[in-house]
């Protein structure tokens, strides 16, 4: 069934800010997400601390942490309230975005040798993700100043509520369009940045 384009949306991430004692609920067997869903984009150059009923739960029973969604997963269950010490990233809307494409690439090698039987061979190899936005341009010099510092942030790239993906990704264009018979819009192309390190820098719904 096709799915009506309004409901989309492109976030990116604001400033780093603690939190301390924030409940989570159980999603699925042992892993719990922040029930605070604005404060699901966890900052994974913070130290987090996960209690059940107040008590600090070792590291070692500490299977995975999603940084993007704000979810762990434990390796033993869990009968108590589960809170956690950390920090964030505030989700904002892209100002004026209203239009995105996500691109995602696989890079093929041709790998076809003397012993083909008259097909040709190839195998996958690296992996890429690029989103580009358009937005009416507010004259902020929000993403002149993100591409001039060099910085990386979160990018929400998100289809449908409930359906989209978060990954960081460093800016590696923004370009203004003048027209006198439109109003000035701004181009931005990004990059994912370290797609190594799935569930800390890159994550789907």
């Amino acid at each position: 069934m096709a799915v009506v384009g309004y409901q989309a949306n492109i976030k990116k991430s604001g400033t780093s800010t603690s939190f301390t004692g924030e409940s989570m609920t159980v999603t699925t067997g042992n892993t719990y997400q922040i029930d605070d869903s604005p404060k699901q984009v966890f900052n994974f150059n913070s130290t987090f601390t996960f209690y059940e009923d107040a008590v600090a739960i070792s590291d070692s029973d500490i299977d995975s942490i999603d940084y993007m969604y704000g979810k762990v997963t434990f390796l033993t269950s869990k009968t108590g309230t589960i809170t956690v010490d950390g920090a964030y990233y505030p989700m904002a809307n892209i100002a004026g975005a209203y239009q995105a494409t996500q691109n995602t690439t696989n890079q093929i090698i041709n790998v076809t040798s003397f012993d083909n039987q008259g097909y040709v061979e190839k195998l996958p190899n690296q992996k890429d993700i690029t989103i580009t936005c358009t937005r009416f341009d507010d004259l902020s010099k929000d993403f002149q100043d993100i591409l001039q510092n060099g910085s990386s942030i979160v990018i929400e790239f998100l289809p449908s509520t409930g359906n989209g993906n978060r990954g960081w990704y460093v800016l590696d264009s923004a370009n203004q369009n003048l027209d006198m018979s439109n109003v000035i819009e701004e181009n931005l192309s990004f990059q994912i940045t370290d797609n190594k390190n799935i569930l800390k820098t890159f994550s789907r719904q």
